[in-house]
């Protein structure tokens, strides 16, 4: 069985993705409610929230867990495989920036705007590896802090949130300049893709991570079929 975790509703968005593409796979869903959101947290404090969800959902046997949440992958996932993983042989734990960046490196980006989570931002994961993948690419990272929390209190869909939104788009357009793509580097950030759209003064390609991680996973299980 495979797990699946972030700090609320936006991890569903790759959750949904997932059993489209991998219907056959059994699947589980932890999201950690009671400390959402996660993006004004310490870098800290988001590591031990996320073990603490992994080593919940290898309890509940999941030999594979992936972090629905950029947050989460950005500011733990090093450390949860590099030194916390070896008391858990034959456990995996994935993120889901790596193979965002892989599958848009090389396809013709000049200069992007990463729409995240401030730790998200904070921690560079996007810019770090854009440079290692595809160094052409420009990466302009806006941090929408207060997203998160009006997408987890159910107020997708309404007046004030439309107006946030446009809000941080017309910002992020300013500080970038010219760009040729927005990428959504949050998984709740899916929620509010039409109102991101209606929000831009021109139209350019909005990238939601979920179809890429599923297609990045089913291609991993392909490679490591003990995890099936």
């Amino acid at each position: 069985m495979i797990g699946f975790f972030d700090s609320g509703v936006g991890g569903l968005t790759i959750l949904d993705a997932v059993k489209k593409r991998l219907p056959e796979i059994p699947t589980t869903y932890l999201a950690d409610t009671e400390h959402a959101p996660y993006g004004g947290r310490s870098q800290e404090e988001i590591l031990e929230l996320t073990w603490q969800g992994c080593e919940e959902l290898f309890r509940r046997g999941c030999d594979l867990v992936i972090l629905a949440c950029n947050t989460a992958s950005a500011s733990a996932l090093r450390t949860i495989q590099q030194e916390r993983l070896g008391k858990y042989p034959g456990k995996r734990v994935l993120g889901i920036i790596r193979p965002t960046v892989e599958a848009l490196a090389h396809q013709g980006y000049a200069r992007v705007i990463v729409l995240s989570t401030q730790a998200t931002k904070h921690s560079g994961a996007f810019v770090k590896e854009f440079a290692h993948l595809d160094p052409g690419v420009q990466v302009i990272s806006h941090a929408c802090p207060t997203w998160v929390p009006m997408i987890e209190a159910g107020k997708t869909g309404t007046e004030e949130l439309r107006a946030d939104v446009e809000r941080e788009v017309r910002s992020a357009e300013r500080e970038a300049g010219t760009f040729d793509a927005i990428i959504l580097g949050c998984t709740h950030y899916p929620y509010v893709k039409n109102e991101i759209a209606q929000s831009l003064t021109r139209p350019v390609p909005i990238i939601d991570q979920a179809d890429i991680v599923a297609e990045s996973l089913a291609r991993y299980l392909q490679r490591h079929p003990v995890f099936t």
